[in-house]
């Protein structure tokens, strides 16, 4: 899931941790696993990263829908097909965007940002699913909108700060592993097995040594 998201924005590898830290918090305030999100994840970076979404604002939505009972999966493709719909806008969509005043384009979606962009799409059509149908009338694109512009609207500003504070998360994720029993178990035993292969090293050389002179004194009782 790291090299995914790297690869698809473009990001050197030192920012690995920073990446890392947004995906935990995604974890622990939605309703996903790492497993999940590494087979799902793939499927909207590449276009979010195009669209100049950050990655905080598609954690934040993968979080807030998931919470809501959507699947990883079923959250993941309602984003992409939004982002999709704002992309490469129907004729109806720029109609209605037009009737509303405003603009309805991946510019408009980059300066603002997934949460300022959903809220002025909000405003404007007053939260009405006809007109939201018309602007976004992919069916999953529209389950995920009216949540994210509707009912869940403030989880998803609520979870937008807390990934543009994520910064610590993996740290906090490892402490918590770090102190529980099988953790310090395997540890321990990782560390014994460690000591074994030296200790078996350092008796190894000196048994090879013995050997030797053994073999030395018994060419020597030969040639006798």
């Amino acid at each position: 899931v790291l090299t995914t998201v790297l690869n698809s924005y473009g990001r050197a590898t030192s920012e690995a941790g920073k990446v890392s830290d947004i995906l935990f918090a995604t974890v622990r305030e939605g309703k996903t696993t790492f497993d999940e999100l590494a087979a799902t994840i793939g499927r909207v970076t590449p276009i979010s990263s195009q669209a100049g979404v950050r990655l905080e604002d598609v954690a934040a939505a993968i979080g807030t829908l998931t919470k809501g009972g959507l699947s990883t999966d079923e959250a993941v493709t309602s984003i992409r097909q939004a982002l999709v719909s704002v992309i490469s806008p129907s004729a109806e969509a720029i109609e209605a965007a037009e009737e509303l005043g405003i603009r309805f384009d991946a510019a408009s979606l980059k300066a603002q940002g997934l949460g300022g962009f959903l809220q002025n799409v909000a405003k404007a059509s007053k939260g009405n699913v006809e007109v939201l149908s018309r602007l976004f009338p992919n069916v999953r694109a529209l389950s995920g909108i009216m949540g994210l512009a509707g009912t869940q609207s403030r989880e998803f500003a609520r979870q937008l700060g807390v990934m543009r504070g994520a910064a610590g998360e993996t740290d906090k994720a490892f402490a918590k592993i770090a102190n529980t029993v099988g953790f310090r178990l395997r540890a321990a035993w990782g560390t014994m097995r460690a000591a074994a292969v030296t200790i078996g090293n350092v008796f190894k050389e000196g048994t090879a040594s013995f050997v030797e002179t053994l073999a030395s004194w018994a060419q020597t009782a030969a040639d006798w």
